[in-house]
């Protein structure tokens, strides 16, 4: 299972915990990084200040993936894009030079191009704004010749049931979910997995992630430890590594 998990995460980075850290442990874990800049329209800034701040981002992104080229492979910068909406304005708003020098990072694979439009919430979709939602990662595939493999939903309450055959028929075969869990309950009653086979109505199937923890989605990494101290981090990572031992997570990647 290591590499469908390697895949459905879009790894960007891998951390390696100290070796009195692993002492503790019962498997030799990895936990992969995944960064990338939440898209929320309107709700943090005005719509144009949140574009130009994503431009600002990509334009980032670029100059540290130059710059970490001659650094170890484990420690060179990559770089997830969560929403085709933003790369969308990229490309009307840089230099055709800037954006052949993004897609290069691309098909390097040090840049990850998640496949929906925005994280819709996907339930009030009717079907053909949900086929719509993948118009553009298709272009972007046949356009620059770049690979777009995963969807990735932020921040909603979850993803419809009819993207599963939908995203299988697009030759998206991975998805990764963070769900908002103020708008919804589904982690207090689900069953599920954090990692599965979702299947649609047809039989088709699409691998799908969710994220680990039930009130942070996507901001993980608060849980973690990513934003504060190294200390305080190592502490946080033993403790939600020997949680999910104890509750029966059945991998050794994270």
């Amino acid at each position: 299972m290591r590499g469908l998990v390697l895949q459905i995460t879009l790894w960007t980075l891998c951390l390696i915990c100290t070796k009195s850290a692993m002492a503790q442990f019962d498997r030799d874990w990895k936990i992969f990084v995944v960064p990338f800049s939440h898209t929320d329209v309107g709700f943090t800034a005005p719509v144009p200040d949140v574009i130009e701040q994503h431009r600002k981002y990509l334009d980032d992104v670029v100059t540290y993936i130059d710059r970490t080229q001659s650094y170890p492979a484990e420690s060179r910068f990559k770089w997830t894009i969560e929403v085709t909406w933003v790369l969308e304005d990229y490309l009307r708003n840089r230099s055709p030079e800037e954006v052949e020098a993004l897609m290069n990072h691309v098909r390097a694979g040090r840049i990850e191009i998640a496949a929906m439009h925005f994280s819709l919430q996907t339930d009030l979709a009717g079907p053909e704004e949900l086929v719509r939602s993948l118009y553009f990662a298709q272009a972007l595939k046949e356009d620059y010749n770049v690979p777009i493999q995963t969807a990735v939903t932020n921040d909603t309450p979850g993803f419809t049931w009819s993207l599963a055959q939908l995203l299988a028929k697009s030759n998206i075969p991975y998805a990764s979910l963070a769900m908002n869990s103020f708008l919804s309950d589904f982690y207090s009653t689900t069953t599920l997995p954090n990692l599965f086979r979702w299947e649609g109505q047809n039989g088709d199937q699409t691998l799908l992630w969710r994220s680990l923890h039930p009130q942070w989605a996507y901001l993980e990494g608060a849980i973690w430890g990513f934003y504060s101290s190294y200390t305080a981090m190592e502490r946080r990572i033993i403790a939600q590594l020997d949680k999910l031992a104890a509750d029966g997570y059945p991998y050794d990647v994270v």
